[in-house]
């Protein structure tokens, strides 16, 4: 228990030295940057695409209930995927001199 207790203060009182031990110094003076960074937004063209759906029919043999065949049409549907060209934003950062 003894032992835990002297980590801890001694985990913490490394921790307040780190923090407040540094010194700042001002060696250098300030160089503001000579750039500036730029957001560019540019389009460009990408193949999409969408799904549909689109019926259709089918001629189906039902029978009565004397065993009797008879033709009905049926609708059915099904998915159809079409390519469409779309814009997108494609946004850019670029360093332009100042």
């Amino acid at each position: 228990m003894l032992t835990l207790w002297i980590k801890r203060w001694a985990a913490a009182l490394a921790t307040t030295v780190a923090i407040c031990g540094g010194t700042a110094m001002a060696s250098e003076t300030y160089c503001p940057p000579t750039y500036v960074v730029k957001r560019v937004v540019c389009y460009e063209t990408t193949t999409v695409y969408e799904t549909h759906r689109e019926a259709y029919q089918v001629c189906v043999t039902r029978y009565d209930s004397c065993g009797d065949p008879y033709h009905v049409y049926k609708t059915c549907y099904h998915d159809v995927r079409t390519p469409v060209q779309k814009q997108v934003a494609v946004v850019h950062y670029e360093t332009v001199p100042k």
